[in-house]
């Protein structure tokens, strides 16, 4: 019968815990560009500072969309801080 050496089930976690940390990471970041672009397309409805035409209705969209990448590579940096720091 095959056995596990003691150490596998924690080096499963860490890895396991990197990657939902930097996905943790990657929603947070986009959803709070998203809801920032809700108050920016709120303040330009109420205070007309620009002629943003029909574009304030996507601004919450197009932020959301914009902040992705960013997102992705301080996910990646977070996922891979962890993974660093516990896989020794």
């Amino acid at each position: 019968m095959l056995s596990l050496p003691q150490r596998s089930g924690s080096k499963v976690g860490a890895i396991l815990y990197g990657l939902m940390a930097g996905i943790s990471v990657v929603v947070v970041i986009v959803v709070g560009a998203f809801l920032l672009g809700i108050f920016a397309s709120w303040i330009h409805i109420y205070r007309l500072w620009s002629d943003t035409g029909e574009y304030h209705a996507w601004m919450p969209l197009i932020f959301g969309e914009y902040s992705i990448v960013p997102g992705v590579v301080v996910g990646g940096v977070v996922c891979w801080k962890i993974w660093k720091s516990r896989l020794r």
